[in-house]
């Protein structure tokens, strides 16, 4: 039966603390390298939220704008050139203004422009 001396606890031996260090500065790395990877995953998180959202904001905008409705009778006048709009053909644009189709023509409108408060569509309900 072989014993093994084990030297008493207040003189650990050289490999013993050398162990202990080793340990302390595993356990450190450890430790930050969860924290980073922790972080990372909230960062993702909150990043996939905050895109959710802005996806829904949108949506929320592009619904409203659809529901807006425009009644047009013959007593309407067109917001440009100001004469009634009668049986003529005519553009509507998302807010409201609305137009003889002629004037648009002759004055090179965009569809995507609002030519009396100069909104450019695209870009609101892109943002």
């Amino acid at each position: 039966f072989l014993m093994i001396r084990r030297p008493p606890r207040s003189t650990q031996s050289r490999s013993s603390a050398a162990s202990d260090v080793y340990k302390r500065q595993l356990m450190k790395y450890m430790l930050a390298a969860s924290d980073n990877s922790m972080s990372l995953k909230r960062n993702a998180q909150i990043s996939s939220t905050l895109s959710q959202m802005d996806i829904m904001e949108v949506d929320a905008r592009l619904a409203k704008s659809k529901q807006a409705t425009v009644r047009v009778t013959f007593d309407k006048v067109c917001d440009f050139c100001m004469k009634k709009i009668g049986e003529k053909a005519f553009l509507i644009y998302p807010n409201g203004i609305t137009i003889h189709q002629a004037c648009s023509i002759s004055q090179n409108f965009s569809l995507l422009i609002d030519p009396i408060t100069k909104q450019h569509f695209e870009k609101t309900f892109a943002e």
